[in-house]
């Protein structure tokens, strides 16, 4: 599982937020593959391929399964790099970054998919063809999405929202079902 550093760990880490809702556990039945993608993705220094399949081991994707990520995640222009080592995250824009991580999304095929803010960096356009290509190509993993941007809650299907009540939070849902993106 991917580590987020943004509002996904807040959520999970902020003491104050934890005494304001109370006690709890998070259990993961076994076999459940979770994946968190943040904001600002981790890539490490290494080939395309590396950054791409990430944190998989070497040769757990084949090339066909990379190039078909990369080119749905409109990162068509470098399905002929897998090889070449470069710093990523310098070369590759922050939208660039976010799509990355969404590739290898689309390679671990994971049963819940969390996305903190990872499209942020992409306009409303990119974002939900993006969005699209994930409810297209992983039909059974459930997307849940945290984010700012009022444009995300018409790419799902439900919108919850935590609203503050005086010394607790309570979860909103608008109980209305929204056609999901095509």
């Amino acid at each position: 599982m991917e580590r987020s550093c943004g509002a996904l760990d807040d959520l999970l880490t902020d003491h104050d937020l934890l005494d304001a809702l109370g006690e709890g556990r998070i259990h993961i039945p076994a076999g459940i593959r979770v994946m968190v993608v943040p904001a600002k993705p981790y890539i490490p220094i290494s080939t395309l391929r590396a950054a791409v399949t990430y944190p998989a081991v070497p040769g757990a994707y084949s090339d066909d399964d990379i190039r078909r990520a990369l080119v749905d995640a409109h990162l068509g222009d470098l399905v002929n790099e897998p090889d070449r080592a470069e710093v990523w995250s310098q070369r590759l824009s922050r939208g660039e970054q976010q799509r990355v991580a969404l590739a290898r999304a689309l390679l671990m095929r994971p049963d819940w998919l969390f996305l903190d803010e990872s499209t942020s960096a992409v306009d409303e356009k990119l974002e939900a063809e993006l969005y699209a290509v994930l409810a297209r190509r992983l039909p059974k993993t459930t997307i849940m999405s945290i984010g700012h941007r009022s444009a995300v809650v018409r790419l799902h299907q439900r919108h919850l929202e935590m609203c503050p009540e005086s010394d607790h939070f309570t979860l909103d849902d608008t109980a209305r079902v929204v056609a999901p993106a095509e």
